[in-house]
């Protein structure tokens, strides 16, 4: 009953998350307003919400105007119908006591990937990772970090701020030097969103567990960017958003707790 309940939770938090960048790139209120489809502007109905299956029983059409609704709809309701379960069996708690602890620091982390797939999906959009959602994000990442490491209680503050500065290196502080040097040359390899993105992934992860997010998310995506090339819907120079890619890859390091030791055991192996 668990996995039922959370395929159910995810799917309505993908859906939610959907709902909400729509909202918020259309300046809609996040309660009052109505989903509507993006075509003919038609209010949806109950029918029309269900996530994943009214997507599937419509054949990906609306059903007024019967044009094709975005995948994106479809997608973001599936990835979070696998993800939430996911997030279940492999919730990394380390040492944090009692079931009640382990239980917060779930439901902080399911808060999190609800950001994430809202931020994600923005991003791929529209090109930015709206602040709106960013900041608290950021916080309750925070309020995670604090939670986990003080009912862990094996180390020390020095060396709890200290991991702390070292996990913002790989992707806030490079990239927040990438970000300075495309405010002198005009050319931007990175947005600012993903500079403040790298400090939530800092207190998710360990430095060399984000150093394989930025590793795995660089990674993924030169391979999508260049089937894009290939296929002759993007140019070389053409900027592609990496939030998604760094969301992906936090999600995948976080859940499989991902490091450069495990990842250079697993290559020796080989």
């Amino acid at each position: 009953m668990e996995y039922v309940f959370l395929v159910v939770l995810g799917a309505a938090m993908g859906s939610f998350s959907g709902a909400t960048v729509w909202r918020m790139r259309k300046k809609k209120d996040l309660v009052k307003d109505r989903s509507e489809c993006e075509k003919c502007h038609h209010k949806l109905n109950a029918l029309d919400l269900i996530p994943v299956f009214s997507y599937l029983f419509l054949r990906g059409k609306c059903r007024y105007c019967r044009k094709p609704i975005n995948i994106s709809t479809f997608i973001i309701e599936a990835l979070g119908a696998a993800v939430f379960p996911l997030s279940y069996v492999l919730f990394p708690l380390g040492d944090v006591g009692t079931a009640a602890k382990s239980t917060v620091l779930f439901a902080l982390w399911l808060v999190i990937l609800v950001g994430f797939m809202i931020l994600g999906l923005y991003d791929a959009k529209y090109k930015l990772l709206p602040n709106k959602v960013l900041f608290p994000i950021i916080a309750i990442a925070g309020v995670y970090f604090l939670l986990f490491n003080f009912w862990s209680g094996d180390v020390g503050l020095l060396s709890v701020v200290g991991g702390f500065a070292l996990s913002l290196l790989p992707i806030t502080g490079l990239y927040g030097l990438l970000y300075l040097a495309g405010e002198q040359t005009g050319r931007h390899l990175v947005g600012f969103g993903d500079v403040k993105l790298g400090v939530a992934i800092a207190f998710l992860l360990s430095w060399d567990s984000v150093f394989m997010v930025l590793f795995l998310a660089n990674v993924v995506g030169a391979v999508f960017a260049l089937i894009l090339v290939a296929g002759k819907r993007k140019k070389m120079n053409s900027l592609i958003p990496f939030g998604p890619f760094l969301i992906l890859a936090t999600i995948l390091v976080f859940l499989c707790q991902l490091n450069l030791e495990n990842a250079m055991t697993f290559m020796y192996n080989i």
